[in-house]
């Protein structure tokens, strides 16, 4: 599949090669961006729709070595038009992530989730042009370090998707001096959460574990997570994230 190529209404065009997206210049602080004309009418609710669709066949794409224990990273973005009926056009490559696979599952989340609903019956344009950034692994949360009385815990965290601007307002981790990180706290734990609407962390799930003891010490810490939610047009929207939590326990 050639990624650089422009697809319009069945039609495959040589495009300009797209330049690599890296870590450092990171183009957007939401996943899914408008880039034409939309006359003022609201689109909050279909872009949601679009948002959710898109991620759920994206996720169901993710090649092998974006997923743990490899967690590879990248970031690209996709442009394309959605015409009235709903149907996919003009679609192309913004930025690469540089590797392939990643790069074809996330144009697959697009092209999976085609026919989109058709446009708002409010809207009179033809068509509506849109950029979705694509995030693999990005680390947002800043790592955060407490020290114990006898050792140190250090914890770090980092996303599937970068659900910037959603924003960790209170992250605590299990009590660095509990009986649980005295004995047990050496590995990574990988979860899996919803950030909703309000900021709230819902459907913690434990995906790659360390031991019963810290993993559930882990999930009953994050469900009391709480986020600056993800904007999105200018309303919340739920984000969901992989995270992986990191404990390295020296006793001394």
């Amino acid at each position: 599949m050639c990624f650089a190529c422009v697809r319009a209404r069945g039609d495959t065009q040589q495009g300009p090669t797209p330049q690599v997206c890296n870590a450092d210049s990171v183009p957007s602080s939401v996943p899914l961006e408008v880039v034409s004309n939309i006359e003022g009418v609201d689109f909050t609710p279909y872009l949601k729709t679009v948002l959710n669709s898109i991620r759920s066949n994206w996720y169901q794409a993710v090649p092998t070595e974006a997923r743990t224990p490899t967690m590879k990273q990248g970031c690209l973005s996709v442009e394309f038009s959605i015409l009235k009926n709903g149907e996919v056009s003009g679609m192309r490559l913004g930025l690469t992530s540089g590797d392939e696979q990643l790069d074809r599952a996330a144009w697959q989340g697009i092209v999976m989730s085609e026919p989109f609903a058709a446009l708002p019956e409010s809207f009179g344009g033809k068509f509506v042009t849109l950029r979705f950034h694509f995030y693999y692994n990005m680390p947002m949360l800043v790592a955060q370090q407490t020290k114990a009385g006898v050792g140190t815990v250090k914890a770090s965290a980092g996303y599937l998707t970068k659900p910037v601007p959603a924003r960790g307002l209170y992250t605590p981790l299990p009590e660095w001096g509990s009986r649980v990180l005295r004995t047990a706290a050496h590995g990574t734990v990988t979860l899996s959460l919803t950030e909703t609407e309000t900021g709230d962390t819902r459907h913690v799930k434990i995906i790659v574990g360390v031991n019963h003891d810290l993993d559930r010490a882990v999930v009953k810490a994050v469900r009391t997570w709480r986020f600056q939610p993800l904007i999105v047009d200018g309303h919340a929207v739920e984000a969901e994230m992989n995270v992986r939590i990191t404990f390295d326990f020296d006793a001394r």
